[in-house]
């Protein structure tokens, strides 16, 4: 991890996780429960952010359109079934996944798996994503990951079969690649259209 990153010795209970949340979560910004304990992660980079706000508008108008589902952001945590509550960078749950899940309240998480998740590679976060987070999505039941690398312009697509995740599939921006969804059917992006060129 990062010089910025933090990670709790004491490992608690995702309800134990939600009121210590209520009480630090704002001074301390993007925190999530990974095996119990409390991870925190520095903000993140422009291009960052930039990725994921242009893929979250095309995903989220083409779910709109085809009113499948919804998207949500970064900010948003997820209790799963692992024990562990997650913030994704986006993340897509299907109509069909949120009627099953428990009604959430107003302050708290979703218990829903999302159907295809997002993390966007960040220094402090590359091995967490590409490593402890997809073993937790992968066990939890999602069934698309993508992991955007921003600075070799790519995209990890791991996909579930038979159980598990199969070996990723590598879209590149530089092969002028299109990156095609198998959780949100029919929807397609250019890999370039997600990089900012500033």
């Amino acid at each position: 991890m990062g010089a910025a990153s933090f990670r709790s010795v004491e490992r608690l209970s995702q309800a134990a996780f939600e009121c210590w949340l209520d009480d630090f979560a704002p001074e301390l910004g993007k925190c999530e429960l990974i095996h119990g304990h409390i991870v925190r992660s520095p903000p993140a980079t422009y291009r960052h952010g930039g990725t994921g706000m242009r893929l979250g508008t095309r995903l989220g108008a083409y779910v709109e359109q085809m009113e499948s589902g919804t998207v949500f952001d970064a900010s948003t945590g997820f209790e799963l079934p692992t024990g562990d509550t997650l913030e994704p960078d986006l993340a897509y749950v299907s109509a069909s996944r949120l009627r099953r899940g428990p009604k959430p309240s107003r302050s708290g998480f979703l218990r829903a798996v999302p159907s295809l998740v997002v993390e966007i590679l960040s220094p402090s976060t590359r091995s967490r994503d590409l490593r402890t987070k997809r073993g937790i999505y992968e066990r939890s039941g999602v069934s698309e990951y993508w992991v955007i690398d921003t600075e070799r312009r790519t995209v990890r697509a791991f996909r579930r079969v038979h159980g598990g995740f199969a070996e990723p599939r590598v879209y590149a921006a530089s092969e002028g690649d299109l990156l095609r969804s198998t959780a949100v059917r029919g929807f397609v992006v250019a890999v370039a259209d997600l990089f900012l060129e500033i």
